[in-house]
């Protein structure tokens, strides 16, 4: 094995019983993670080299960038690192084991992976998507979002929002003045004509466009805004879940509003779960199922940052202190999860210099949903 060492101002390779294997000719080197490192030459390009000390690439290029590998030499890198490498105009991705993941092509990486997917942007600024070795849709749209759930939102150059899958296939017509950036629960909210509503993947208007605006579907509800400015709640075929007075219904939902006295009986029922979920200070919850958890991630002011971390069955959290009106802040027994997520965001906060120093740790969160929603089991003592 090789590593990087060096000379006055200057890095060289050298192996095991101290042979330079490379010169001492490199201005600046990323150590070796997940068996590959990077020496650089200013003016010139970026060498990425194997742990016996080979070419790995063949030839240098002119940037090679790493994501998602740490900086410390010898640790772990997560599932989604790899190199960006550019040359001549031309970037390409490479995953870690140097699998091709984006092509080479005329074009610059936006952002990624999510699900897998980078957008690309081309010289006239306009998107595309790329991943899993190919181009999955040329750079066609004047904006787009990252996929999420499978989907991508994207705009056409008359203006109009659509959808397309992970083949690249417009699954959702373009028609639209706005569209979510994610589907969630099956649904996707659009505006049109100043107006929003639902739509199915199919493109299908399965709730009329009749809000000021929409959210997207949470355990079955979505939030909306209606014409008259007031916020209500609304199920999967439409009806409102918190309605009691008629005059607050749109023209368009009158038919399919529930009846007051339905109304009240939800509105009790939500205000006693509310009640149990605000006096959970200090009582502790087990996972009943592989949970993804959200956390909050701690830098030394200003920065903030956050993420989720999936949590196998059995593992206990303690509810610490109220994080908001429908979230804990909680303490999971055992330390191996935090430290593991510890360890994620460091290596992430590594490789952005105004960040490196200043993380601080974590914080897991519980919100009202899943702790109602049977992902979780109080946890009784028998003392």
């Amino acid at each position: 094995m090789v590593k990087f060492v060096a000379c006055g101002k200057l890095f060289g390779l050298v192996d095991d019983e101290q042979r330079v294997v490379a010169p001492f000719v490199f201005d600046s080197v990323e150590p070796f993670v997940g068996g590959y490192g990077v020496g650089s030459i200013n003016w010139f390009g970026d060498y990425l080299y194997d742990e016996s000390g080979k070419l790995a690439l063949g030839q240098p290029f002119e940037k090679i960038t790493r994501n998602g590998f740490s900086q410390e030499e010898d640790s772990a890198c997560n599932r989604d690192a790899h190199y960006v490498i550019r040359h001549k105009n031309e970037t390409c991705v490479l995953g870690r084991g140097l699998e091709v993941l984006v092509p080479w092509g005329e074009y610059n990486i936006e952002s990624g992976p999510s699900e897998g997917i980078w957008m690309i942007r081309d010289s006239c600024c306009r998107y595309g998507f790329a991943g899993m070795g190919r181009v999955i849709s040329p750079c066609m749209f004047d904006n787009a979002c990252s996929f999420s759930n499978g989907y991508a939102a994207v705009k056409c150059r008359d203006g109009k929002w659509g959808m397309i899958d992970a083949r690249g296939e417009l699954v959702i017509p373009a028609i639209y003045d706005g569209i979510d950036y994610t589907c969630s629960e099956g649904v996707v909210g659009a505006s049109k004509d100043g107006l929003a509503g639902f739509l199915d993947l199919s493109g299908h208007v399965i709730i009329p466009f009749a809000f000021k605006s929409v959210d997207v579907f949470r355990h079955g509800t979505a939030s909306v805004v209606t014409t008259g400015g007031i916020s209500r709640e609304i199920d999967h075929s439409g009806r409102f879940v918190d309605v009691v007075n008629e005059w607050e219904i749109p023209e368009a939902l009158c038919s399919k509003c529930i009846d007051p006295a339905k109304a009240r009986e939800i509105a009790d029922r939500r205000k006693k779960q509310r009640q149990w979920f605000n006096g959970l200070e200090g009582r502790e919850f087990s996972t009943l199922r592989e949970v993804e958890v959200g956390y909050l991630v701690h830098y030394m002011a200003p920065y903030t940052g956050a993420g989720s971390e999936s949590i196998p069955k059995d593992v206990v959290f303690t509810l610490r202190s109220k994080m908001r009106n429908d979230a804990w802040y909680c303490d999971i027994k055992g330390d191996s999860i935090v430290e593991s997520v510890c360890q994620k965001e460091r290596a992430k906060a590594n490789q952005r210099p105004r960040l490196a120093r200043r993380f601080a740790g974590i914080s897991f969160f519980l919100t009202e949903g899943q702790l109602a929603d049977g992902d979780f089991m109080e946890v009784v003592s028998r003392g």
